[in-house]
């Protein structure tokens, strides 16, 4: 109905009728089912329509709906508060009434409180140095209106959000109860929707507050149901302009409970801001940002917060609201310090600050006058680009009259923006001196207000001359080489050469307000075109003379503030003048060079074509074997399945030495193709860590027991040994640690021929892994620790030529197509690249005959309260065995060995026998034992019916013996312990218990 109506008004009403039609439209019946934007052609026109009928009461609606609908739209708020300036100087010379003035300060006050240019610091937001008074206005202008309930809560909204958003909170809620009562007669009005909302968001805030009085809290909570309700009640009318609201309320009610739900308030706060990002709604988006990012800081999760900080930080500055960009920054300066991954550094040079309104003094509130104020803030913003979020304004000194102080506070945004224009030239890689020279007087144009004016420059011969003219109606002319100075040529026509001398002679800026009035100057070619106000400002740098900027207007058109802007951009142009002219000595320079560095060309693009076949060709590599790899890999995996369950079928001794000897090659290359296949993912950089929580010397130990049967089939003896200083709990990737320590380990006792004495690293003796902590001069401030980690054997050794290409790809000690043992010497290659992945290095020390050393070291961090529960468990343990009176003797032949089964009996009384003459003597020393263990190969040792001799009289005195050893096939049969480990996976140690008990000492339970 009220489209039709619109349309028969069209054709038969007046401008009168269709002016004030268009605003009910607009404000009653458009935004229920439309998006507000869509108001905003009816408010254009309208107040048209009602300008030309002599409406100014409804051309004054018209434009103060529209600012009030663009404060939540627009994507600059200064282009708001320019329309709204303009705006109530309208209102000022029609004399409307005082609910006209409201409407329209509340969006002027409301965008300088974002622009931080308002007492911010204090409850009386819209208050500020420029002479504004909030309570005085508000009491006059409830003089000149009859209803003034509808703008006061227009007024008193906008003040509220103000309020909320730099958290004076209480003001806020004595806002939002002032006009509470007015605003339920307002149901067709948007700020209701605002004022609720903001308003909920201070009760929110209080309600946060455990102090808070019972009853007050009881009062804050019934109110901020009643307002969400209504919300959701608006929402229901019209979702597109009121669902952000309801959706941003719900979150921060659903943070409020004592068991908050996570997963819903996370999808709350993202609905929201996903709402006000379609809606368009710009400035709210802001707050649900800034929202959102408490809430993941009260929740613990600082990262995640530090990204909506940043977005929070960054739209507000998008829209120039720099006042809230300030307290993010000031209140979130830990984290946003902290936790930022990456630092910007600014060219040398002059340096400016990125926002113009975020000084010491958080009231600043000069005006905001001349050119549009969204010209202006893309080039603040364009500049901020380039800017550092910690730079600070750096200038120097450029009058002898005004410290940098004392200019900037007497500059203009509009001037500012000039300065941040001139910063971006002399940024830029710009180094033609016409190009310099030409920017410069464009800026100059735009910002002074000039009607024509004039650059002269000194050249590389002291020599003053023109270097580029221009006025507002024809282009900038460029002369090279320059007009000189004098009054005998054209140069005297369009340049006042008298006041360029002065200027040149005594290096100070002259003013002439009036050049008629000066009797010096007043004469010449250049005098004769008319009566014109002078500028001409020294351009230095370093306190040396470069040159002059000379402008001219109208009588009257030039004011100090400008004179102090055109001396802060003179001291740039400065910069860049000298600039370009070292660049052109520098260029002069590089010419004679210019064939050396052609050939150099030549010779570097042929080896850029070299580095690319090599890479191309790496590339290749990585592909074929990630592609062969899984290709053979599939078929083998099947193969080896049916040899496994071929196995174990019933087969004669024959048959089954047949396919266990398939499984074993089987095996052997799976094994080779999983290396390919890690060396390829690490090669790619497809491997991540997994950290967890592991315990270094369980891990330690489930690799030996996964190995210890390959090392006792050589006879060799594994022990390990973990330092006292290593947490018991650390956080780092187990499965690739572990990785490591099965290479480095099995390259130690992998293959071993008898028959021909060759070996892989170990032949013969004992393997020893030790963990301990690396002690660093600066030990990292984070927490982590660096483990060390230490895999010695006694066996050959490895020569130092051997050694140099050990951990390379493919690098084996014997390359020979005849060596005895297998791999694709690639397990060295992964581990030096898994620990490097951990933070860490890997080497190797060894000399031939005397054995190796391989080590390693890792970063990772400790868990004290894991490791200290451990720890006490142990403790509770061991006192509940009531262990530590009891007396146990270990015997072996292998000191290594013995100090491990010690190291795991901590808290018992240990005495040790590594040779026959201990053992006498321990049979000697008549101890009363409660256990003796005999180390690995101590009963297959030759001498073993001596050291017996021995044991029967500790026995006597002992309740049991307990000996560690395999299965005793395991030594005289090889190939039967390698068949039992395939069908079992790994052999876990296991002891046998034997003796006699005594009646008098009983076993411990």
């Amino acid at each position: 109905l009220g489209s039709i109506a619109l349309i028969l008004l069209d054709k038969t009403g007046g401008n009168y009728a269709r002016g004030r039609v268009y605003f009910q439209y607009a404000v009653l019946v458009l935004r229920w089912r439309h998006h507000l934007r869509d108001t905003l052609e009816y408010f254009e026109a309208g107040a048209n329509l009602s300008l030309s009928a002599g409406d100014r009461i409804y051309t004054t609606f018209h434009r103060a709906y529209r600012l009030l609908v663009l404060f939540g739209l627009s994507e600059n708020i200064s282009d708001v508060l320019y329309e709204a300036e303009n705006a109530y100087e309208d209102i000022n010379t029609w004399a409307s009434s005082g609910e006209s003035h409201l409407l329209i300060m509340s969006i002027i006050r409301g965008s300088k409180a974002l622009q931080g240019r308002t007492y911010i610091d204090t409850p009386r937001i819209f208050d500020g140095d420029d002479g504004f008074n909030d309570a005085h206005f508000v009491k006059e202008s409830w003089r000149e209106t009859s209803n003034v309930n509808l703008a006061l809560g227009w007024y008193c909204t906008l003040k509220l959000i103000t309020q909320v958003l730099y958290e004076h909170y209480d003001a806020a809620i004595e806002t939002g109860y002032s006009i509470l009562d007015t605003i339920c007669h307002h149901d067709c009005q948007h700020y209701s929707r605002l004022m609720f909302c903001y308003f909920s968001l201070a009760l929110v805030a209080k309600l946060r507050n455990n102090d808070l009085d019972s009853n007050l809290r009881m009062k804050y909570l019934d109110q901020l149901q009643q307002n969400q309700n209504l919300l959701l009640k608006f929402t229901a009318y019209s979702r597109i302009n009121n669902t952000t609201f309801s959706s941003l309320i719900e979150a921060e009610m659903v943070t409020l409970d004592e068991s908050i739900d996570l997963l819903k308030a996370c999808q709350l706060y993202e609905n929201a801001i996903s709402q006000a990002r379609t809606g368009g709604w710009f400035f709210h988006l802001c707050v649900a940002q800034e929202c959102t990012a408490a809430f993941y800081l009260r929740a613990g999760m600082e990262h995640v917060a530090y990204g909506c900080i940043r977005k929070a930080v960054d739209i507000y500055a998008t829209h120039g609201s720099y006042g809230k960009v300030l307290q993010l920054r000031t209140k979130y300066d830990r984290i946003l310090n902290d936790l930022s991954d990456s630092r910007s550094q600014n060219d040398v040079g002059i340096q400016t600050d990125p926002f113009p309104f975020l000084s010491t003094h958080a009231g600043w509130s000069t005006p905001s006058i001349g050119n549009p104020m969204h010209d202006v803030m893309d080039d603040i913003e364009s500049h901020n680009d380039n800017v550092d979020d910690d730079d600070e304004c750096v200038m120097t000194e450029m009058t002898r009259q005004l410290t940098i102080e004392q200019m900037i506070s007497k500059l203009d945004i509009l001037d500012l923006a000039s300065i941040f224009k001139s910063s971006q030239v002399m940024s830029s890689s710009e180094t033609e001196l016409q190009n310099l020279v030409t920017a410069f007087l464009t800026i100059i144009f735009e910002s002074a207000c000039a009607e024509s004016g004039s650059i002269i420059i000194k050249d590389e011969k002291d020599k003053f001359g023109v270097w580029a003219y221009g006025n507002q109606r024809d282009e900038i002319e460029t002369f090279d080489p320059p007009l000189p100075l004098s009054e005998k040529n054209s140069t005297a026509t369009f340049v006042p050469i008298r006041i360029v001398h002065h200027t040149i002679n005594t290096g100070e800026t002259m003013f002439i307000h009036n050049v008629e009035e000066d009797t010096h100057f007043a004469i010449g070619p250049w005098f004769k075109k008319i009566n014109r106000s002078v500028i001409c400002i020294p351009i230095k740098h370093k306190d040396k003379l470069v040159g002059c900027l000379v402008i001219e207007g109208t009588v009257g058109i030039f004011t100090q503030r400008q004179i102090t802007a055109l001396n802060l951009l003179c001291q740039q142009m400065g910069i860049s003048i000298t600039n370009a002219f070292l660049f052109k000595s520098v260029q002069r320079v590089t010419q004679a060079y210019t064939r050396l560095i052609e050939k150099q060309k030549q010779a570097l693009e042929e080896a850029r074509i070299s580095k690319e076949e090599a890479v191309r060709a790496t590339k290749l590599r990585e592909i074929f074997l990630a592609n062969m790899s899984h290709e053979i890999r599939t078929p083998f995996a099947g193969f080896y399945g049916m040899i496994s369950l071929l196995s174990e079928t019933e087969l004669d001794v024959e048959q089954r030495d047949l396919v266990n000897t398939a499984k074993e090659s089987c095996e052997v290359l799976l094994q080779i193709i999983d290396d390919l296949l890690n060396f390829s993912k690490l090669e790619a950089g497809k491997v991540t860590l997994d950290v967890t929580p592991i315990i270094i010397e369980e891990l330690i130990a489930d690799v030996i027991e996964i190995l210890i049967a390959m090392a006792l089939q050589k006879q060799l003896v594994v022990s390990y040994s973990v330092a006292p200083d290593v947490p018991t709990v650390v956080m780092a990737d187990a499965n690739r640690l572990r990785q490591i320590l099965m290479n480095l380990i099995g390259n130690a006792i992998k293959v071993y021929y008898y028959s021909n004495n060759l070996y892989k690293f170990t032949h013969t003796g004992a393997i020893k892994i030790q963990c301990s902590v690396k002690s660093t001069e600066h030990p990292p401030a984070d927490g982590n620790i660096k483990l060390s980690f230490e895999v010695i054997d006694t066996g050959i050794g490895i020569s130092d030529n051997q050694v140099k290409g050990l951990f390379a790809p493919f690098s084996q000690v014997d390359g020979s197509t005849t060596r005895k043992y297998g791999g694709t010497g690639l397990g060295l290659s992964i581990c030096r690249q898994l620990v490097k992945l951990m933070s860490g290095h890997i080497d190797v020390t060894s000399k031939p005959g005397q054995g190796s050393t391989f080590f390693f070291t890792i970063d990772v961090s400790s868990d004290p309260v894991k490791s200290a529960a451990r720890d006490g468990l142990t403790t509770t343990m061991v006192k509940e065995l009531k262990i530590t009176n009891i007396r146990v003797l270990i015997v072996g032949k292998y000191s290594s060995m013995i100090q491990m089964v010690e190291h795991l009996l901590s808290g018992i009384q240990i005495d040790t026998a590594d040779s026959i003459d201990a053992l006498r003597e321990r049979a000697h020393e008549g101890k009363k034992y409660i256990a003796v263990i005999l180390c690995l190969y101590l009963t297959s040792d030759p001498q073993f019916f001596e050291w017996s001799a021995h044991l029967e009289k500790i026995m006597e005195k002992t309740h049991c013996l307990i000996v560690m050893h395999y299965p005793s096939s395991s030594l005289n049969a090889a190939t039967r312990l390698h068949q039992q480990q395939q069908q079992q996976g790994s052999v876990s140690m296991k002891s046998d218990i034997k003796g006699t008990t005594s009646p008098d000492l009983p076993i411990p339970k």
